[in-house]
């Protein structure tokens, strides 16, 4: 995903939150949905550092609840404490690393313990499929139906991720490839 889908989604998540009269929860579950991919500042450093370092720290599962920790800060010092705005933010970061995990680039789950990028290569970062769902869905929100449209694409996210890994790893099975790059455009299609 590049950083405008995620903000997109990050949306959605705010206003089926905002419906619920929780608008403090969804600001941290946008912003958190975003946050990893604030390491596109590793460009001050070279393209080199950048490639390197992409989808690494930002995107570490073991440094997740000190990001959302960090993120929700000025809400607490402003506010209080508040475990829902908490779990917001961990969900938005979560939400963010689990739709990259399943693309072509790979993340460091556990850096800075591994480096190592893991990936499973069943969703090109930019698909098609997604982009159209991800339309409709603020569509939906912006005539009202925040909750409903949330759910639906929500499920709809889980259900399409589900079914793009299962047709990877099946077509890696039955042409014995050691790579399908899935294509942006049709989501029935893999570069072998």
């Amino acid at each position: 995903m590049d950083i405008i889908h995620h903000t997109l989604i990050g949306g959605i998540g705010f206003s089926m939150l905002a419906a619920v009269n929780q608008e403090v929860a969804g600001s941290a579950f946008l912003a958190a949905s975003v946050l990893p991919d604030l390491d596109v500042f590793f460009m001050a450093f070279g393209k080199k550092f950048y490639l390197k370092n992409h989808q690494g720290p930002t995107h570490s599962l073991i440094l997740s609840p000190l990001f959302a920790f960090i993120l929700c800060i000025p809400i607490f010092y402003l506010l209080e404490f508040n475990a829902g705005v908490f779990a917001a933010a961990i969900l938005g970061l979560l939400l963010h690393i689990a739709l990259d995990y399943t693309n072509t680039f790979g993340i460091a789950f556990y850096w800075p313990v591994n480096s190592k990028r893991k990936s499973l290569d069943a969703v090109f970062f930019i698909d098609l499929t997604f982009w159209i769902m991800t339309v409709l869905a603020y569509t939906a929100t912006f005539l009202g139906w925040s909750l409903v449209a949330g759910i639906v694409y929500f499920a709809f996210i889980l259900f399409y991720l589900c079914f793009k890994i299962i047709l990877h790893r099946s077509v890696m099975t039955r042409l014995g490839c050691s790579k399908a790059i899935p294509s942006s455009l049709n989501p029935f299609e893999f570069y072998i």
